[in-house]
Order: C-alpha cells, then sequence, then structure tokens
C-alpha cells in the first residue's frame, strides 16, 4: 500500500531561511544534468546541449559522520558521487520539515537544493541503489535493492519544498506505481504503441485500466512522452501505432500542487509524477528543495 500525499504549510521563517540558503549556495551547485540527445532538444526548440537541472548536497542524516562540505577532505557520498553541505541548521530544518509530517519510518535522508531549466518529465524517486561491497554484493556498484544498512533503498518519501513561488508552476503526482524508473519506462512502451492495434487484447486492457481527468494534454507536452513518442511526433511514419497523445488516459491523477509560498508536499517515491510545462509560459526555471528518505 502506497503512502498517501500530503499538502502541508510550512512556518514562513522556514521558506525565507531556504530561499536565503539557496541564494548563498547555488554557485556551489556541484552536479549538473545536461543533455546532448539531438530529439530531445528539438522538443524543447533547442539547438544545442542544454543544462537541465543543478544540485547542491544541502543536509543528510548521516551529518557529524565525516561527510564534509565540498572542498574538504573526504566525504564522498557513495550513491551521487558527489560532496555532502551538511549544514547543522540545514540539517535541523530538514528534520523539522519531517517531524511537521509525521514522517517517523526511515532510517536514512538527503537534501538538496535544486534549479530545474527544462520541467521534469514523468517519473519516479524510487532508485536501485549503486554502493560498495558488502556481504550481499557480487560487485561494486552493482543495482541493488537493499542499502548497505539492509532496509529497502526503494522504499520511502519525497518532500518537495517549492521556492519560485508561481501559480502557472504545477506538480502532478499521479496514483500509479512503479518500482522504478525502468519499470515506468517498460509501462510506458507498453501503452506508447510499442504493440499493434490489433493486439491491444482484453489482457492488455486489465493491465492497463484507463481513467477520466480533465487535465489538457497541452500542458504536459512533452513531459509525459518517451522517446518513441517523440520520435513520433516529429515523423509519424516512425511508429504508426504510437499512441502519445493517450499517455495521461492511463495515469490516474492523485494530487496537482501549484508551487506557492511556504507550501511543501509529501509523495510516496514510487508514485508516477511530472512537472507541468512551465517553459511554455515563459518561466526560465525553478528553485525548490528535495528531501528522499529511505
Amino acid at each position: 500500500m502506497s503512502q498517501p500525499t500530503i499538502i502541508k504549510y510550512i512556518p514562513e521563517e522556514y521558506t525565507q531561511y531556504l530561499i536565503q540558503y539557496h541564494n548563498e549556495h547555488n554557485h556551489e551547485y556541484d552536479i549538473f544534468d545536461w543533455e546532448e540527445d539531438e530529439l530531445y532538444l528539438r522538443m524543447w526548440g533547442l539547438t544545442e546541449k542544454s543544462k537541465i537541472s543543478g544540485r547542491a548536497h544541502a543536509a543528510n542524516s548521516q551529518a557529524g559522520s565525516g561527510l564534509y562540505r565540498k572542498g574538504d577532505e573526504g566525504g564522498i557520498d557513495p550513491r551521487w558521487g558527489g560532496q555532502l553541505n551538511n549544514e547543522d541548521e540545514f540539517n535541523s530544518l530538514v528534520r523539522n520539515v519531517l517531524d511537521l509530517f509525521n514522517v517517523t519510518d526511515y532510517t536514512q535522508f538527503e537534501a538538496y537544493i535544486k534549479t530545474s531549466y527544462l520541467p521534469i518529465s514523468l517519473h519516479v524517486d524510487a532508485n536501485r541503489y549503486k554502493g560498495p561491497v558488502s556481504s550481499h554484493q557480487a560487485h561494486e556498484g552493482e543495482d541493488i535493492d537493499r542499502l548497505v544498512n539492509g532496509t529497502d533503498a526503494r522504499l520511502g518519501i519525497s518532500i518537495i519544498i517549492p521556492l519560485t513561488f508561481n501559480k502557472n508552476i504545477h506538480t502532478v503526482i499521479f496514483k500509479n506505481i512503479a518500482e522504478d524508473n525502468e519499470h515506468l519506462r517498460e509501462f510506458l512502451e507498453d501503452i506508447a504503441g510499442v504493440y499493434e492495434v490489433a493486439n491491444y487484447t482484453r489482457e492488455h486492457k486489465a493491465r492497463h485500466p484507463t481513467y477520466e481527468h480533465n487535465l489538457d494534454y497541452r500542458d504536459y507536452v512533452p513531459n509525459l512522452w518517451n522517446y518513441q513518442m517523440m520520435a513520433f511526433h516529429f515523423d509519424p511514419q516512425n511508429n504508426r501505432y504510437a499512441r502519445g497523445d493517450k499517455v495521461l488516459d492511463y495515469l490516474e491523477v492523485d494530487e496537482i500542487i501549484v508551487w506557492e509560498e511556504n507550501v511543501a508536499f509529501l509523495l510516496d517515491k514510487q508514485k508516477m509524477h511530472t512537472s507541468n510545462n512551465f517553459r511554455k509560459l515563459g518561466i526560465e526555471s525553478k528553485n525548490f528543495v528535495l528531501i528522499h528518505t529511505h
């Protein structure tokens, strides 16, 4: 059974602190995501390599355990390959937010302060852990389902705290569950037209029920598309059975979150969710804090 989605107002001083922290530390972002794929760039009206997002580690449940700020010696986080900023004040605030949501069933957490330059596509936050060699691993860096302490790496919750406030920025959370993004990719391929229309059997319909909604596809394209759908958009002859414009029919809406001030929202890491296409509304980027628990 999945964790219910929860929306809460947080104290204004939390928001003001996080905005100030972002303004002071965004130049220290140590990890950036870039997109070079020509087809993906064309979908966003871009013609060359483009920055998707940047993030800085801000807090970690193991503060004081030898994980240091960027520039200090040691302290490499094996999951992300970056340095952790274990600011005591930020760490304390994250714990306060977890308490506000009454989150108690976790063994670890990480918090990141992020900027997204392109809307985040349909995904889940549950990913397999890649860690060092331990008693239950054969090879270093191997995908496993458990953390080194034995807990499930894919369970847990995410909390998002918007730091850009605009009623035109939305996060849509669906009730659909995927164990990780590889399973999500398989789900998208299954409903997108990998198979001919004649093969959409009763079994397929039972496996992928459809739902009614009032979302405007134009607000969520191409965020909901996989590579096949993008290729079909530019050249329908690539796959005449592609059903990219039907993806939303297979997603059951849980919550639509408007990015307003002093709001935070919690979701199950295995719930599918996506950003709306804020770029089409003239918004260049959005800032937020992301907390993951395991």
